[in-house]
C-alpha cells in the first residue's frame, strides 16, 4: 500500500502536461522547511541555491515526494552538508542535490533504483528506510518526462540530477503574456 498510492499517482501524472506551470521554489518549499530542521537537528548544512524563475510542469504533490525523497537520502548520507540547486536550460529545469557522504559504489548507481533495494541494510532500519524513496522518485519524474541520474563527485558524496523538461506552453498561457 505504502508503495501503490504514490505510483499510481505517478502514473496518472501523464497529464501533467496541461496544467500550469508551477513554481519550484514555492512548490517545494514545505519539503525544503520540514527538512531543513531536521537538517539542522542532525548539524548538517542545509544549502539553497535555486533560481527565483525556476519552474516546472509537475504536479506540487509530486514535486515534493520526488524532492522529499531525494534529499532524505542526501541526509541520511551526507557528513556535513547538502547541497540543493537549479538549473533552467535545453527547455527544462535541472534540479540538482549533493551531498558529502561517502557516494555510492560505481556498479550499484542505477541498481538503487530497483524496488526495496537497499545498499546498507542496517542503516536502512536505523532510519526506517524502505528501499523505495528512489524507485517512487524515479518513477515520479519519468511520467513527466524527465529522469534522474546519480553520480559520484570527484570531491566525495553523491550528486543527484533530476531533469524536468518543459511542456510546451499552453494557449491560455501564451495568451496571458
Amino acid at each position: 500500500e505504502a508503495v501503490r498510492h504514490p505510483l499510481a499517482r505517478a502514473s496518472a501524472a501523464g497529464g501533467a502536461h496541461l496544467s500550469g506551470r508551477i513554481s519550484l521554489r514555492e512548490a517545494a518549499g514545505p519539503v525544503f522547511e520540514g527538512l531543513g530542521r531536521l537538517a539542522s537537528r542532525r548539524g548538517i548544512t542545509l544549502s539553497l541555491a535555486l533560481e527565483d524563475d525556476a519552474s516546472v510542469r509537475v504536479d506540487p504533490q509530486d514535486l515534493q515526494e520526488m524532492v522529499g525523497n531525494l534529499l532524505e537520502n542526501a541526509l541520511q548520507w551526507a557528513r556535513q552538508q547538502v547541497r540543493v540547486s537549479s538549473e533552467t536550460r535545453d527547455g527544462g529545469v535541472l534540479l540538482i542535490i549533493e551531498d558529502d557522504g561517502p557516494g555510492i559504489p560505481r556498479d550499484k548507481l542505477e541498481k538503487v533504483f530497483d524496488p526495496f533495494y537497499r545498499i546498507e541494510e542496517s542503516r536502512s532500519r536505523e532510519t526506517g528506510g524502505h528501499g523505495l524513496g528512489l524507485s517512487i522518485a524515479r518513477t515520479i519524474v519519468q511520467a513527466h518526462g524527465g529522469d534522474i541520474t546519480l553520480r559520484n563527485r570527484e570531491t566525495g558524496g553523491l550528486g543527484a540530477a533530476i531533469s524536468i523538461p518543459l511542456a510546451p506552453e499552453t494557449t491560455d498561457e501564451r495568451r496571458k503574456r
